[in-house]
């Protein structure tokens, strides 16, 4: 590569002085200019494998060695791994993108009223039944018009009270006129917001780790940090849950499985990267699986409201 560098010293990207090959201002390589077709080639090639190899290291960290990347991030130790952020934005990316394609699938939904035997050909449909009555058309519009009758807002009504009446007033109206759309569309909707309410939730995941190790002195940034690695792993485990509840025989054991995985998970994670006795961080992680689980209920609750009136978060 030594034949590709400029003998002058002037960095051709900011103009500082080039004292070795990189320019210590803005790293960029000091080479001639237009670089060659192989040169580009090489240059690609070596960054590729880099980030192969930082990619793979990080992976391999993340999952067999709970808390590790954060604390290595933590401590100044940076160049070895992917920046967190951009790992998350990566690994959002892939498994968000496998749950839109898996969510395009409801648009050949379709709700069988009648409750007749589903054939190989009508596969999409969903029966259909209110306390194991079979529903007809007929009867299944009474019953929705019962319901609209039933949450229709009161004059005494609060505001919240009176607008989540309202949603489901309106919603109910819409699936009673067209239930295959409705149902297509909600599903379409809640999977579209779902990766924006992952990331509303993760702050309040740091919020909490904040608080019950105040005492540990942290930098938020530092929780931060945890808590997107922590999130990088549900990410990828869910997928790998996904994947694995296609298989028949498997769904029973992944199902009882997966919780057990992120208690030991984040168990260890918390007591590498902060310490403390077993049984403190036993109790702080059931603190706080507790109350994350209230925000990420509430935040579903939210998703849940947004995607019956059909608008995104």
């Amino acid at each position: 590569m030594g034949g590709h560098h400029r003998k002058e010293s002037n960095c051709l990207n900011c103009g500082a002085q080039v004292t070795h090959n990189f320019c210590s201002y803005c790293g960029q390589e000091n080479t001639v200019h237009p670089e060659s077709v192989g040169h580009i080639i090489s240059h690609f090639f070596q960054d590729f494998t880099h980030f192969d190899s930082k990619f793979f290291t990080s992976m391999k960290n993340l999952f067999f060695k709970p808390g590790h990347l954060t604390k290595e991030y933590n401590l100044g130790r940076r160049k070895r791994f992917i920046n967190p952020i951009r790992m998350y934005i990566f690994v959002s990316l892939v498994v968000f993108s496998y749950l839109f394609f898996e969510t395009k699938k409801t648009e050949n939904i379709r709700l069988d009223l009648d409750n007749t035997e589903t054939s190989v050909l009508d596969q999409n449909k969903i029966k259909f039944s209110i306390g194991g009555k079979p529903v007809t058309p007929h009867s299944w519009k009474q019953d929705i018009d019962s319901t609209i009758i039933k949450y229709s807002p009161l004059a005494g009504d609060g505001y919240f009270t009176k607008k989540t009446k309202s949603l489901l007033v309106s919603s109910l109206s819409r699936f009673k006129a067209e239930p295959d759309a409705f149902i297509s569309n909600f599903l379409t909707n809640f999977m579209h917001n779902l990766p924006k309410t992952l990331l509303i939730c993760l702050p309040f995941f740091a919020l909490l780790l904040y608080l019950l190790y105040f005492n540990n002195r942290n930098y938020f940034v530092e929780h931060i940090i945890f808590s997107i690695h922590f999130h990088i792993f549900l990410l990828l485990l869910f997928l790998l849950t996904m994947l694995l509840l296609k298989i028949d025989f498997l769904e029973v054991p992944v199902i009882l499985i997966f919780p057990l995985v992120v208690l030991i998970y984040l168990y260890k994670s918390l007591g590498n990267v902060y310490k403390g006795s077993k049984l403190t961080t036993i109790m702080k992680e059931m603190v706080l699986v507790m109350l994350y689980l209230v925000i990420l209920y509430s935040v579903q609750i939210l998703n849940v409201l947004f995607s019956l009136s059909g608008s995104h978060i």
